[in-house]
């Protein structure tokens, strides 16, 4: 087994914004597939059979990352009218907005996992998971769904990362 190398001043990213934008790009992509498959649960299961455009709907209110009523559930976020049934139904089910906080820890874990991977530190990338594992917990004994999300992303974070950003890393001869 190789040894971890030391984190400081054994690495460098060539190009700075371009890692940042690619590590970006590269977090909106899983958003967008992470937005796919929660829309079509919300679809499925949160919203009226009838409700015209409803993976639309589910998708659009999934990928803005916020929900779609406000105030205990009885005003929309984009008026001052209280919500219709169908929206009302929607928000009653517990869709809860991520105000694009996974987005942004997307990037970070972006910018992160390379630099790690590069230098063998692969145990941080391990805490790391296992920390977000414990904080979900509690809310994964209520749906199996959310634990399929979180592995979906997760792997799709250290398979892009691994491929993609390892690239841009590269390690300083002593």
């Amino acid at each position: 087994m190789n040894e971890s190398i030391s984190l400081i001043g054994t690495w460098k990213v060539e190009s700075h914004l371009e890692y940042i934008i690619v590590a970006i790009i590269c977090a909106l992509g899983i958003r967008i597939i992470l937005s796919i498959l929660q829309s079509i649960e919300n679809s499925l299961y949160r919203l009226p059979i009838k409700a015209p455009n409803r993976l639309l709907k589910a998708f659009w209110y999934t990928f803005r990352g916020y929900p779609p009523c406000e105030n205990n559930y009885t005003q929309c976020k984009d008026s001052n009218t209280p919500c219709d049934k169908n929206r009302f139904k929607f928000c009653q089910l517990k869709f809860c907005g991520d105000y694009w906080q996974a987005f942004a820890l997307g990037i970070l874990e972006l910018c992160t996992f390379p630099i790690l991977m590069r230098t063998e530190n692969w145990y941080f990338i391990g805490a790391w998971i296992g920390f977000k594992v414990l904080g979900n917990w509690e809310g994964w004994k209520k749906s199996r769904q959310l634990v399929n999300r979180f592995l979906i992303g997760t792997g799709l974070i250290l398979v892009v990362s691994l491929l993609i950003m390892v690239d841009y890393v590269s390690l300083i001869d002593p």
